[in-house]
């Protein structure tokens, strides 16, 4: 697409924060640029984004290309500050007090995810916005370990922007504290929660039932299910070490062909703390069958290698992917960062 005035400002504005210098740097740029992923090029290599993201720059891996900046690009929208919420790129809104560390965020507008947002990294954006882009006439996103849904809420968002009406969203959450807020925040941007499906659960290989930790719904993140029988066994099947000795309770445990049903998905997000690999090896003929694209958080190497295998053999296309960051303390390797994989399904339905 070829580069007009308007293109080169939205861009400088977007990326820098601020319009160009002058018209004779506009014209400079239409001149010297030949379509809008050259200038996007053009300022990640330039002094101020290094300067402006310097530590970012130093110590990340965003496993985000510049033509998928380009691709967010196309969808940002302009919108107005909000007393008690923060809004992000798309115009969608969130309450602040959903988590503690947005406290200080009401009226806040957030600027395009590169390298983050407040809730997450820009790889996993690129990932939910590459599902609606391929979306046409139905968008249907699954979230599971939704937390207060901020990835069913930003796809619909960016689908309705787009102009689809044919929303269908499905949310999975253990703790029942989050469960609340989905529904809130469901709401508070203009999709009714009864229009929906929002289960208070565990996501696992089976259904039945599963054990999950008693947790304070605004400070805890990243709650780990265990897939036992009985409450003695939790404590020697836990993934991570963060939640012994903490009481886990009982909880209907939902498979992933109990939560699709005949649904064709376009956008599955994974946030499972450790299970993501089960899940979807013991889904393997719905997931080729009926889930378009999948972004999974990941929680260690060895899951991660799991998932290249699974997903790979199975004909999946790995579209962006950075690994999770760990530190190996008393003997035992714990995850201090999520890693992110997005696979696109290559089959047509």
């Amino acid at each position: 697409m070829t580069l007009g005035h308007d293109d080169v400002v939205t861009i400088y504005r977007r990326l820098l924060g601020r319009p160009p210098e002058s018209e004779a740097v506009i014209t400079s740029q239409i001149r010297q640029c030949l379509s809008s992923g050259d200038l996007v090029d053009a300022i990640l290599n330039s002094l101020e984004w290094k300067a402006k993201h310097y530590n970012s720059v130093l110590t990340d891996y965003s496993g985000v290309m510049a033509t998928d900046i380009e691709l967010l690009l196309r969808y940002a929208r302009s919108s107005e500050p909000e007393p008690a919420y923060f809004k992000d790129f798309l115009g969608s809104r969130t309450a602040i007090g959903y988590v503690h560390t947005t406290a200080n965020m009401s009226g806040v507008v957030e600027g395009l995810p590169i390298p983050n947002s407040k809730h997450s990294e820009g790889i996993e954006w690129v990932g939910a916005i590459r599902a609606v882009d391929q979306a046409a006439g139905r968008f249907v996103a699954v979230e599971l370990g939704a937390g207060w849904g901020p990835w069913l809420v930003s796809s619909a968002v960016a689908a309705r922007n787009k102009g689809i009406q044919d929303i269908r969203l499905i949310g999975v959450e253990a703790d029942s504290g989050k469960v609340e807020f989905m529904k809130k925040h469901l709401g508070d941007n203009g999709f009714h929660p009864a229009d929906h499906r929002i289960l208070h659960g565990i996501v696992g290989p089976r259904d039945g039932f599963a054990y999950f930790p008693e947790i304070n719904s605004h400070r805890d993140w990243g709650g780990e299910a265990v897939f036992v029988e009985t409450p003695d066994e939790v404590e020697r099947n836990l993934f991570s070490h963060r939640w012994r000795n903490v009481r886990h309770n009982r909880l209907d445990c939902y498979s992933l062909e109990s939560i699709v049903g005949d649904l064709k998905v376009d956008f599955c997000h994974f946030d499972i703390q450790g299970a993501e690999f089960i899940v979807l090896s013991t889904a393997r003929k719905l997931a080729k069958a009926q889930i378009k694209r999948l972004v999974i958080g990941t929680h260690s190497r060895t899951i991660e290698a799991q998932l290249f295998d699974f997903l790979a053999s199975d004909g999946w296309v790995l579209e962006n992917e950075k690994p999770c960051k760990f530190q190996f303390l008393a003997g035992r390797f714990d995850t201090t960062l999520d890693g992110t994989q997005v696979w696109r399904n290559p089959t047509e339905f």
